[in-house]
């Protein structure tokens, strides 16, 4: 879609402030947003408006910039004066930083302030085809493709083409993956115990908040670890702690110490590079502000990390039509076929676990589970059609305080943080997949492995944002400490696509339903709202 660039300065005034507004409206219209998103986005930027004409007055002017940084349109707003940020949080005890969970997946603006500028940014996306579209138009072509020149082109032809192309893609491919994934779980993780600090501090409904959803997350994980292990044939080390074997274990962990800060970035060794951001992450916590610089520079270069993570996400059509081609041309492509089976271990134990979790809300509370499943269907729906929290965002914030009587202020606090630290689902389809993976490969297993497969899943999962790309680069980073090929990504290219639809969907149904929980403890859930 072409953005006309517009720059103008204008006087802050009650016309100035409708006319920002409706430009703000028109563009998100023209980048498909979902509605009750471009609600959100347009009051939020009228809201900073309007305290800016409270804070300066008409006499203060504005200038408004709308176009493109890296293929990426934005509205900014910029006003010379003392510092003031309009953006601060008067709702949310988790102020700026619950709102900055926001801005990441492009639903809130954000404010800086520099050279005498106080300036609000809001970064949008590229309007993007149907992810569903994308994928099935890859696997469609790599089949065809595939089949085709399985049978017409002469087996030397296909040897070249492999050796000379797609051979080499493939491996170009999975070399961005590793290069990429290191330092964005590093930044990711570090961002992420940055975020947990500042909630932690809040006092003690923050921890209890931070330690309930990796408790629970661990708590899930281990539990479809335990469910999942019969449904895949994997070669069991009857005795894993005796002789060679407790010694491998034993140098497993104690490897997670690294010998220098470089060569974890270098091989991309994921449990040395959370030791790393865990340490970094506290270290800027025990600062206590005075590291304020180097904080604000982690989390910018965490943001220019994932959008490369984002821009890796949108090559991955082209590389599932090409490694489709490669594996039917080499006779691998059965590894593909097997997606099936995960899949359906995921959903099944997913989906218990979701109802689980409403039918002891129901009982409760007293609602009809019938009732509950009808109050939360619309934004189940539109996370399951869109495989995005970012398009199903404002469904979900209407569906927990309009329909299940959750307060205001908990669902702005509690949902941004949920959203990045809750995805039971998440965890349980990247556990399974691994799992398969590990069993078409015929790797040898023990209860050591299961249960650092376990630690490495829910560390990954809670600390990536739900932004497309990170995930693929979480499963690269499992999979290189859990011995698995690396040609296991190329199976995991699919699996991950098709999973992500009903993951979203999910985990948004899990965490609405624990935020109920969770305002009910906290005496912010209004039970006429639930039952009505």
């Amino acid at each position: 879609m072409k953005i006309d660039n517009y720059r103008e300065t204008l006087p802050l005034t009650g016309q100035t402030v409708d006319t920002v507004s409706e430009k703000t409206e028109a563009l998100l219209v023209a980048l498909n947003t979902e509605k009750s998103n471009i609600l959100r986005i347009r009051l939020s930027v009228e809201e900073a408006l309007l305290r800016f004409l409270d804070k300066f007055g008409e006499s203060a002017f504005i200038t408004v910039n709308i176009g493109k940084r890296l293929r990426r349109p934005f509205i900014s707003i910029e006003l010379e004066g003392e510092p003031y940020n309009p953006l601060a949080s008067n709702q949310s005890e988790f102020g700026d930083w619950s709102d900055s969970l926001l801005s990441g997946i492009s639903l809130n603006p954000e404010y800086s302030y520099n050279h005498g500028k106080n300036t609000v940014i809001l970064k949008l996306k590229q309007p993007d085809r149907n992810p569903a579209i994308s994928l099935i138009t890859a696997i469609l072509a790599g089949m065809i493709f595939g089949v085709l020149g399985k049978h017409f082109l002469l087996p030397e032809m296909q040897a070249s083409v492999v050796k000379t192309i797609l051979q080499p893609v493939n491996d170009l491919f999975f070399r961005l993956l590793n290069a990429v994934s290191g330092p964005v779980i590093f930044l990711t993780v570090v961002v992420a115990i940055c975020g947990m600090g500042n909630v932690a501090s809040i006092g003690k409904r923050g921890r209890s908040m931070v330690l309930r959803y990796i408790l629970l997350s661990f708590i899930i994980t281990a539990f479809s670890c335990l469910v999942s292990i019969p449904f895949f044939r994997l070669n069991y080390v009857n005795n894993p702690l005796s002789g060679t074997e407790f010694s491998s274990v034993l140098d497993l962990f104690l490897n997670i110490i690294p010998n220098d800060i470089f060569m974890p970035f270098i091989k991309g060794e994921s449990p040395q590079l959370i030791l790393m951001a865990f340490v970094l992450g506290n270290a800027l916590l025990f600062t206590e502000g005075k590291s304020e610089k180097l904080t604000e520079l982690t989390m910018q270069a965490n943001n220019v990390g994932l959008i490369v993570a984002g821009w890796l996400g949108r090559l991955v059509p082209y590389f599932v039509t090409l490694l489709l081609i490669l594996e039917i041309w080499i006779g691998s492509a059965w590894d593909f076929v097997g997606i099936w089976k995960p899949f359906l271990i995921f959903l099944l134990i997913s989906v218990v676990i979701m109802l689980i979790y409403i039918s002891y809300v129901c009982a409760k509370k007293g609602i009809k589970f019938s009732k509950y499943i009808k109050k939360i269907w619309p934004s189940f729906k539109t996370a399951l059609k869109s495989a995005s929290v970012e398009h199903a965002y404002g469904e979900n914030v209407l569906c927990c305080e309009k329909k299940l009587g959750v307060a205001d202020a908990m669902t702005s606090s509690a949902l941004p943080l949920g959203l990045i630290m809750f995805m039971p689902a998440a965890s349980i389809s990247m556990l399974a997949f691994t799992m398969y993976a590990a069993q078409i490969y015929g790797m040898s297993v023990s209860v050591v492995w299961y249960i650092f497969a376990v630690i490495l899943t829910v560390i990954v999962v809670v600390a990536e944002p739900p932004v497309p790309g990170v995930t693929l680069l979480g499963y690269a980073a499992v999979f290189s400490q859990l011995n698995i090929p690396v040609k296991a990504l190329a199976v995991a290219l699919v699996a991950n696509t098709i999973f992500s639809f009903f993951t979203s969907a999910l985990n948004q149904a899990m965490l609405q339903t624990e935020l109920v929980l969770q305002a009910d403890k906290a005496g912010m859930l209004d039970t006429e709202i639930l039952r009505r």
